[in-house]
């Protein structure tokens, strides 16, 4: 299989040390750092969890004679620990945690700087199914972070909603508690999975994450199979795979993004307009300073803060020098802001009063169209506000969340039911429509020219 030349991005340089037992018979292996009590601890209060010995891939070597064993699997369950823009500057992926059945295997991306071509293709590999439990945040960042667009996945999480209960939305820890009568502990879960090394509960946390997908993977088909909604979760799935593909061809025009995003939060304050572009300035040198220290945003200075500096200006460098609640990032480069708050902005000639005029121009198009299909819209709201209202009662169930959101609503009126909906739904909502004798071809087609 072709493997693209990639390096993922990494948010420490120095090298990651992990102190093994002289005892050990393997120099991967993480069965002397789990103690008994360790796994005993992870079920205790229900039934005894299972736990074998992580394998820990921290070398290409070990992960390129992996990735050869996972290419010929059938099935693995994974998942992944990332940082966000919590405790670094921008994304990065920092373990991958592989179970194949037969072992756990935790890959350092971290340790490995990132060159996990070898895994990348097992992701790509159509042939290797992958289990997931919530997976939209994992595709995202292995999508932006890897250029890798993960194919055949399945999603234990979105198999539980079509059981179609109250509480459609389910962590792994609840899931596995229902389903195998084991609580498991969460309390690394918002841990800073970037630093090094890792510690002995992150590790078993790590691996617990993949542990039962299988099981759990298994038990939520036969409840689907019997419950005849198994083809609708598979319909369903298939637009995993769009999220990731929607993440690799997210990347260009980077600039472009930071300047939509700077005025983005900038409107959220209900500034002027020459304030919510002096804030836009503001926020661009942040984002300069952040990515310099490879910290996140608000460990530079906080959206508030710079809102409150845009407003009222401080009137001396030395007291934006010496601002309070700002950090020794932001202390350091305060000459810069304050530079940016005597920027002359009467001439509207820059990059943000562009993109604000841009918006300007969208907004007038929009309402135009609004006036233009006015009698349209109309009708289209009250079929999709009745066809929602329905949903909550169909057949005894509430399939509301599952077809259409409010989120949809917009979609919906503009670009038409088809835009939010696949076979079956499609069918569920023309039963709703001829039970109770209403047009829905009122709502198929796009008004947009």
């Amino acid at each position: 299989m072709k493997i693209k030349k990639y390096r993922c991005s990494c948010p420490h340089e120095r090298p990651f040390l992990y102190k093994m037992s002289k005892n050990s018979n393997s120099t991967n292996s993480l069965g002397d750092l789990l103690s008994d009590l360790q796994r005993n601890q992870l079920g205790a209060k229900k039934a005894s969890p299972k736990i074998p010995n992580p394998i820990y891939i921290k070398t290409f070597e070990e992960l390129e004679k992996a990735a050869l064993k996972w290419n010929k699997c059938n099935q693995i369950a994974i998942d992944t620990e990332f940082d966000d823009n919590n405790n670094y500057y921008g994304r990065h992926l920092c373990l991958v945690q592989i179970y194949d059945k037969d072992k756990i295997y935790l890959i350092d991306t971290v340790k490995l700087e990132g060159n996990i071509n070898p895994l990348l293709a097992v992701l790509e590999n159509p042939n290797v199914e992958k289990i997931f439990h919530s997976c939209s945040s994992d595709l995202i960042v292995v999508g932006d972070v890897c250029n890798c667009a993960i194919k055949n996945i399945q999603d234990t999480a979105l198999m539980y909603r079509f059981l179609l209960k109250s509480h459609n939305d389910i962590g792994l820890q609840s899931l596995v508690e229902e389903k195998l009568n084991i609580e498991l502990e969460k309390q690394e879960q918002v841990s800073d999975w970037a630093k090094r090394p890792l510690s002995k509960s992150q590790l078993i946390y790590a691996a617990t994450d993949v542990i039962y997908l299988f099981e759990l993977f298994e038990i939520l088909k036969k409840e689907l199979q019997e419950l005849e909604r198994w083809n609708w979760y598979k319909e369903e799935r298939e637009k995993l795979e769009e999220i990731g593909e929607e993440s690799t061809n997210n990347k260009s025009d980077s600039e472009n993004k930071k300047v939509i995003a700077a005025l983005k939060t900038a409107i959220k304050y209900k500034l002027p307009e020459e304030q919510n572009v002096r804030f836009a300035l503001y926020w661009n040198l942040r984002d300069e300073v952040a990515k310099r220290v490879n910290r996140p945003h608000y460990r530079v200075i906080s959206n508030n803060l710079l809102a409150d500096l845009v407003q009222r200006p401080p009137k001396k460098l030395e007291e934006w020098q010496n601002l309070r609640g700002s950090s020794h990032h932001f202390k350091k480069r305060a000459d810069e802001f304050f530079t940016l708050s005597k920027v002359d902005l009467s001439q509207r000639k820059n990059i943000f009063f562009q993109e604000l005029d841009r918006r300007a121009e969208e907004k007038e198009e929009y309402f135009h169209e609004k006036r233009q299909h006015q009698r349209t819209l109309h009708q289209r709201e009250i079929i999709f506000t009745n066809l929602r209202e329905a949903l909550t009662d169909y057949n005894g169930l509430n399939m509301q969340s599952l077809i259409l959101s409010n989120k949809n609503k917009n979609d919906v009126l503009w670009n038409g039911i088809e835009s939010v909906t696949n076979s079956w739904k499609m069918e569920v909502l023309e039963n709703i429509a001829k039970q109770n004798e209403w047009n829905i071809d009122v709502l198929k087609g796009q008004l947009k020219n």
